[in-house]
Order: C-alpha cells, then sequence, then structure tokens
C-alpha cells in the first residue's frame, strides 16, 4: 500500500494540511476514550483507505486511461469494499471531501464509494462489490453530460482494450448503460429488450448523486436531501426508484460531515449516524458554533440518539456559507 509519509505528501501538495494522517492508536480495554475516541480511529482508517483510492485514480488518469485497470485501482477497490463493510458510515463521509483534488480525480472515487454502499445494503459479496465500484468508476470518468459518442467511443475502447472476461463485459455493459436510464431514454440511445443490468442502475443513481452534491462546472452542489429529492422527483424514468429509496436510507437523512442546525441554537457536524431507521435524525454531532453564532474549535459531542438528549435538528445547513470547515471536523 501508499507509505504515510507519501500519502501526507499528496494532501500536502493539494492544500489539504487539515487532513493529517492520525498515527496508529492502539486500545488496551474498550473504549477509554469514548465515542470521540472511536471516531477518530474511524477516521483515520477510512482517509487512509481514500487517499490510496485517489492515488490509483490519478495514477490511470497519468496513464492516459482506465480500461486495463491497474494493479493499484483494483487494491484500492478492495480496501474500499472492505471499508464498506466495517465502517460503512465512514466509509460514505469519505465523500465530503469535495474541495482538496481536481473534480476529475474526486468524482470516480467518490462514484465508486456511493456504488459500494448501494451495493452492500441489498447484500451483494464483497468481490461484487470490488467489481461494481471499478465499473462505476469508469462509467464516472465519462463527461457529466456525455453523448452517444463519447459513450460509444469508451464502451468500444474497453471491448478492444483485451480479452473479454465477465468483469470486463459487466464494466462495459455499466458504461454503455448507466447514462441511458430505465427507460433507454438517454444515450447512447439505443433500444433493447433486456432490462439494465444491476451495475448500471446502482451506477446511475451512485454518478448522479455525487454529480448533484459537488460544487463545479458552473452549479452550486445541494445538500444531500435536496439532492435525493431532486432524484426521486425525476419523471424521465432515470433511476430504479427501489434502489434509489434504499440508497436514501443508505446514505442517510444527514450523512456524516452534514451541517445541521439544533433547535438549541447551536450549529453542529455530524460525525457518527446509527444505521438503525429509527435514529435517521438523531446523529452523534459536534457542536462548532454556539447558540450566539461565535466559532467553537472543540466543542461538545451530543449523541443525539441518548434518551436523555435534549437537542434535536431542525434542518440542515450550508456548511460553507456559514465558514465552517466540516473536514477538520470529521478528519482532525
Amino acid at each position: 500500500g501508499t507509505s504515510r509519509p507519501a500519502a501526507q505528501q499528496w494532501l500536502d501538495q493539494r492544500g489539504s494540511q487539515c487532513l493529517q494522517l492520525l498515527p496508529p492508536r492502539t486500545l488496551s480495554s474498550g473504549m477509554m476514550g469514548g465515542p470521540g475516541e472511536a471516531v477518530r480511529l474511524s477516521a483515520s482508517t477510512a482517509l487512509q483507505a481514500y487517499v490510496r483510492a485517489v492515488l490509483a485514480v490519478q495514477e490511470s488518469l497519468n496513464d492516459g486511461s482506465f480500461l486495463r485497470v491497474p494493479p493499484t485501482l483494483f487494491r484500492a477497490a478492495q480496501v474500499m469494499a472492505e471499508l464498506s463493510e466495517d465502517e460503512p458510515r465512514f466509509h460514505v463521509g469519505l465523500t465530503a471531501l469535495k474541495e482538496d483534488m481536481e473534480y476529475e480525480v474526486r468524482h470516480p472515487v467518490h462514484s465508486m464509494i456511493f456504488a459500494m454502499a448501494l451495493a452492500k445494503r441489498i447484500g451483494l459479496p464483497r468481490q461484487l462489490l470490488v467489481e461494481v465500484g471499478i465499473a462505476t468508476a469508469l462509467a464516472a470518468s465519462l463527461p457529466d453530460q456525455p453523448t452517444a459518442d463519447e459513450v460509444m467511443e469508451l464502451a468500444l475502447e474497453m471491448l478492444q482494450s483485451s480479452r473479454l472476461t465477465l468483469a470486463r463485459a459487466r464494466r462495459m455493459l455499466t458504461t454503455f448503460e448507466s447514462r441511458a436510464g430505465m427507460d433507454r431514454s438517454g444515450p447512447p440511445h439505443i433500444q433493447l429488450d433486456a432490462p439494465v443490468h444491476l451495475f448500471s442502475r446502482i451506477a446511475a443513481i451512485a454518478i448522479e448523486f455525487d454529480i448533484l452534491t459537488t460544487t463545479g462546472n458552473g452549479r452550486r452542489g445541494l445538500l444531500a436531501d435536496e439532492a435525493l429529492q431532486q432524484m426521486q422527483d425525476d419523471i424521465s424514468g432515470r433511476f430504479d426508484h427501489e434502489l434509489l429509496r434504499l440508497f436514501a436510507a443508505t446514505v442517510g437523512r444527514y450523512p456524516l460531515g452534514t451541517a445541521v442546525m439544533l433547535d438549541s441554537g447551536e450549529v453542529a457536524v455530524v460525525v457518527h449516524t446509527r444505521s438503525e431507521p429509527e435514529f435517521a435524525s438523531r446523529p452523534l454531532v459536534r457542536v462548532v458554533r454556539d447558540d450566539r453564532g461565535r466559532e467553537i474549535k472543540f466543542g461538545p459531542l451530543h449523541d443525539l440518539s441518548d434518551d436523555a438528549a435534549t437537542q434535536r435538528i431542525t434542518g440542515a445547513v450550508d456548511a460553507e456559507s456559514l465558514g465552517i470547515d466540516t473536514k477538520r471536523v470529521l478528519f482532525g
């Protein structure tokens, strides 16, 4: 894997000094540091896996193509798949790292993360998590609004790049179908009788959600709940509605890194979420602004799922407009 110095150097070169890799930690008995310590342990593991994935994508782009899937990208996908099983919330929380690298690098990685999270939600085994992640990353290498010619060109290049195996066939099919929609009205505009492949349906949701929630290309990124609502309101038949419902449950109403307003007047950042649906709106949060709007550098943690908790979330807020660095809160 990537050495710690090399990973930190990569972060520093991209202005990510706030994302310092935490040193390895050992807990001898229980969680003596409390929930905050558990969060930092998870964040350190997740961040290092994320750096490996981004470096692998950057290497592929430097080589000019994803098509042959270099070993570094395959290994990074394997690590991400393990993370999706071991630390699912921080696995998804990595997608909050949006401003520290070029869009063409982060978009395939974030799309891979979202696709793996959804695939795990529907019960696919780890081997297929790796496959759907790589297939989605390939499909995400297309422009946000590709033409039919661009889709066909990439699919044909994949077909010609090496001998066709089942895994490569899935990647090619995902690239070919992921922008077409359930009704196949999108590019490449070819009507087929066969149903859209599962990988393609997963990739379509993952790619579009990351596009909508990312600021760039002349548009402002939406909050997670706004993006989900827009996708659910889509009437063109682009998305599998059952998969979209499961994706919404997977991402959560308030994903990691979301800035929220509490009914106490404080502003906090979500640092951990429970998997149970009944706790969807009651995550673990760290206060970053008091009820007068004053910044708090090391604010208290509030576990809103605790019956004794007095605060409740009133809604999500735009962290950037408030000058809140959610990455620093999440990853140290």
